[in-house]
């Protein structure tokens, strides 16, 4: 769980310190920090901005207390309330990353950053959530101004000096992470690069220097032994980096790299025959490794298949993928969700069975197996299902929206509303689950909050018949049957063979004392959908 630190300044600010390492390896620190206090000369505090904190600090409390969704919740809600809220959008930003949405999470620490130019945490958490996503251009002139702004933190002169390695500006990095290395003498990842960056620069001394500090201060780091080694086989101490390569294959056995550079060391010293073993392991592994390349390119081709409709690809390429990769289990869960396509649900929970046999943890595979009990009418084993891919992984939206759709159908809705309001707060543009969301409001009698959904909905979609039905129908039940007739009879335009608007319209307008315009519109409803029965 991030921790959060409080800082008190012009009003109770907490701010939610994530901070990691974009290297081979993940670091993640936390510091107490100021959020940039010059950002707003003007001192224009927005109208909105102290109803949106109560948001926020409930956020932080939920937080804290491992409710990670729930704290997700209230900060999308703070945002929502006052989309200038700085604070609300780095702890979104934050949170979002925690559960690796990163693509929201760079789009709320962007408009943070933007908010508080001056803020030196908010240009750190978006330079991260930027070199998490690969963008390591991006992410320099992020680092940089968190630098600027916060010149004595480690992590942010740590993190430029690795991005600017990671863009081959050698000399650039070497100078910061000489900077974070006087910031934090006992950083063993700052020695590490520094080391890496020393040796591609033909510094030989200075590279073993760096390497042998890194070894020291974490002496089971198999890449700190490994980089030891290619410095001191580059030096031409082949003892000494034999010595390393070993320290790095003790602590991974599969570390190829290792393994052949062990190997040229040994060739180095005469020792062929030692070195023909590394070399045939390496083969040996090399093939492997070919294999499982191969799979994985076979199961992403069916994934995309899959997104395609196009079942029966998916299932070839499945198949062939199991041949390389016999113990994978994605092969079989996509094999599963290809015979759901194809509508033969015993074969789909024959193939989930098998992921979840090879791997009992599969959560997606858990959701998915749920979803084929529910539709074959197996709806107790089909909830056991949701639950337990929930206690795998709470992170998953699918599995929230189909709790929430089981629930809904036991008429459990304040259960049902908080799936829904868990699935949109990972995804809010999940779409079935905002209009289902309404539809267990309404059913929990919140008319009110109901209809506030449905209206929100029609802002995004503004031409869906459903959404226009299901809003009539709220405030129907709301007792506005002059707004719900409006309503009604928009859904009715928009797809003129709409049974179920046909109905409510009709019952909207006997409410509303209008008989005879009513039984027109049972009349067509009726027809529309023969089992209708007249409203009494």
């Amino acid at each position: 769980m991030l921790r959060v630190h409080d800082f008190r300044g012009t009003g109770v600010r907490a701010w939610r310190a994530w901070l990691s390492g974009v290297g081979s390896g993940v670091l993640v620190f936390f510091v107490a920090v100021a959020w940039g206090q010059e950002a707003n000369p003007a001192n224009v505090i927005p109208d909105c901005l102290q109803p949106a904190r109560h948001h926020d600090e409930s956020g932080i409390e939920l937080d804290r207390s491992g409710k990670t969704l729930a704290a997700l919740r209230e900060f999308r809600a703070a945002v929502r309330i006052c989309p200038q809220d700085s604070e609300a959008n780095y702890n979104l930003g934050i949170t979002l990353k925690q559960i690796g949405e990163l693509d929201q999470a760079v789009d709320a620490l962007r408009i943070a950053a933007q908010l508080e130019p001056n803020s030196g945490p908010a240009h750190l958490a978006l330079g991260l959530a930027l070199a998490s996503r690969n963008d390591i251009k991006g992410s320099v002139p992020e680092f940089r101004r968190a630098v600027e702004f916060l010149p004595g933190s480690v992590e942010a002169v740590y993190n430029l000096g690795l991005a600017l390695s990671r863009q081959g500006q050698l000399s650039d990095a070497a100078a910061e992470l000489r900077k974070a290395i006087r910031l934090a003498p006992s950083f063993e990842p700052a020695h590490l690069t520094l080391g890496i960056v020393s040796r591609r620069q033909g510094r030989a001394d200075q590279a073993l220097e760096e390497l042998r500090e890194a070894v020291r201060l974490a002496p089971k780091d198999p890449e700190a032994h490994y980089n030891l080694g290619i410095a001191w086989r580059e030096k031409g101490g082949l003892d000494a980096a034999i010595k390393e390569f070993e320290a790095a294959l003790s602590l991974r056995p599969d570390y190829e790299e290792a393994r052949y550079n062990r190997a040229v060391a040994l060739g180095a010293k005469g020792q062929h025959s030692a070195a023909k073993g590394d070399l045939e392991d390496i083969a040996a592994l090399s093939e492997f490794r070919a294999g499982l390349a191969q799979a994985k390119s076979l199961i992403g081709s069916a994934s995309d298949q899959l997104q395609k409709h196009n079942p029966d690809a998916a299932l070839e390429d499945s198949r062939a993928a199991i041949k390389f990769w016999p113990k994978n289990p994605i092969p079989y869960y996509l094999m599963g969700l290809a015979w759901e396509q194809k509508g033969h649900l015993q074969e789909a929970r024959e193939n989930l069975l098998r992921a979840l046999d090879l791997k009992p943890d599969y959560a997606a595979a858990h959701t998915s197996l749920g979803k084929i009990l529910w539709e074959s009418g197996d709806k107790d084993n089909a909830v056991t299902e949701f639950d337990r891919a929930l206690d795998l992984d709470s992170h998953i939206p699918e599995a929230h929206y189909n709790r929430g759709l089981a629930a809904l159908e036991s008429h459990q809705f304040d259960l049902a509303i908080a799936e829904f309001q868990d699935a949109l707060a990972i995804n809010p543009n999940y779409q079935d689950a905002q209009t289902n969301l309404g539809l267990a409001l309404l059913y929990s009698g919140d008319v009110r909050s109901a209809v506030e959904q449905f209206r929100e909905l029609l802002t995004l979609r503004p031409a869906s018949a459903e959404i226009h039905n299901n809003l009539g129908l709220a405030l129907l039940q709301g007792g506005d049957s002059v707004q719900a007739i409006g309503e009604l009879r928009e859904a009715i335009r928009l797809k003129p063979d709409y049974g179920a608007a046909h109905y409510n319209l009709a019952l909207a307008l006997r409410r509303n004392g209008d008989l005879d315009a009513a039984a027109i519109e049972f009349h067509r409803a009726q027809g529309l959908i023969p089992s209708l029965v007249p409203p009494q």
